[in-house]
């Protein structure tokens, strides 16, 4: 994962302990998420969705979700409001503008409650070299887009301190960011990541 902090206890804020939701995690990568809803929240329905096909076969040797799909976050496979939550963890920055605009009207369209999605503020840029091209940084997002799009938006670390991470600057970093998400917490606009949610 690329961000600072854990986010699980923030987007676990979220989502009520009920044994029959159903969840579906956008774009599984090494399925953290549906381990973490899995123990933690117990879904009668788990479904994990991701474009790298890599990624789900080493989901599914885990048996955490109930069902994989190779598909595109623009375009999900699914009939309207069918999950109870959506979760699109780092996500959206990986798609050009368009097609996050697109995943976004998908998750809107697939969800009865609830929708969280986080992502760097703004864009990150990324080295090409670093990871497939399903991982490359294609666009970037800020609070007030998903504000205008009906999401409350939180921040999570201070803007700008991804630079100082290094296995040297490793405390430093960590410090920086947990300290300042009392503050960009509640202005996202200074903050490294962002947290949306919306309800449906």
């Amino acid at each position: 994962m690329s961000h600072p902090l854990e986010y699980h206890n923030f987007v676990m804020a979220e989502v009520d302990k009920f044994e029959s939701s159903t969840i579906l995690d956008v774009g599984v990568g090494f399925g953290i998420w549906g381990y973490l809803m899995r123990a933690l929240r117990k879904p009668s329905l788990l479904v994990g969705i991701d474009v790298n096909l890599n990624y789900l076969l080493a989901s599914k040797e885990h048996n955490i979700y109930d069902c994989l799909i190779l598909a595109s976050a623009s375009s999900l496979p699914f009939r309207e409001r069918v999950f109870d939550y959506v979760l699109a963890i780092e996500v959206i920055e990986h798609l050009p503008k368009g097609g996050g605009e697109r995943m976004l009207a998908e998750l809107e369209r697939v969800c009865r409650r609830k929708i969280m999605l986080t992502t760097p503020n703004g864009y990150l840029e990324q080295h090409p070299c670093v990871a497939p091209e399903s991982e490359i940084h294609k666009s970037g997002w800020s609070a007030e887009e998903f504000r205008r799009k009906g999401y409350k938006v939180r921040g999570i670390g201070l803007k700008g301190t991804s630079r100082l991470r290094s296995r040297r600057r490793l405390t430093v970093y960590g410090l920086l960011n947990y300290l300042s998400t009392l503050i960009t917490f509640f202005f996202p606009e200074f903050s490294e990541y962002i947290l949306a949610v919306k309800t449906c």
